[in-house]
């Protein structure tokens, strides 16, 4: 599935949800699904939990993330994401991101754009 990962969130009153600042200087952006994805990804969430499974590898498992972050973070249009991904992404943002994130994330993700 494509998804354009340039998609941002607002506020429920409308105003833009401002991404992280990472250098000095930088001007605030509206905070896109793929930062959004892409910090979900890279972020330690979610590994306890495959850390506690035996049938899984922590390695390839962070491995399969760092892959989908750098897919996400190199595109320069939509970005190709199976279903699978999809369904890892999703679990990763409801962890790593508030309500107002996830609640609009989630229907980005399907496809459904703003």
């Amino acid at each position: 599935m494509q998804i354009d990962m340039s998609q941002t969130f607002a506020r429920a009153d409308g105003e833009p949800i401002y991404g992280p600042i990472t250098k000095e200087g930088e001007e605030k952006n509206p905070l896109s699904l793929g930062v959004a994805c892409v910090i979900a990804l890279e972020s330690p969430v979610g590994m306890d939990e495959v850390h506690k499974n035996p049938k899984l590898n922590a390695g390839i498992v962070a491995c399969e993330r760092w892959n989908i972050a750098r897919r996400i973070q190199n595109a320069d249009g939509p970005v190709e994401i199976s279903t699978e991904e999809i369904t890892m992404v999703k679990q990763l943002i409801s962890i790593a991101w508030g309500v107002a994130v996830v609640g609009q994330a989630f229907p980005m993700l399907e496809g459904n754009t703003q």
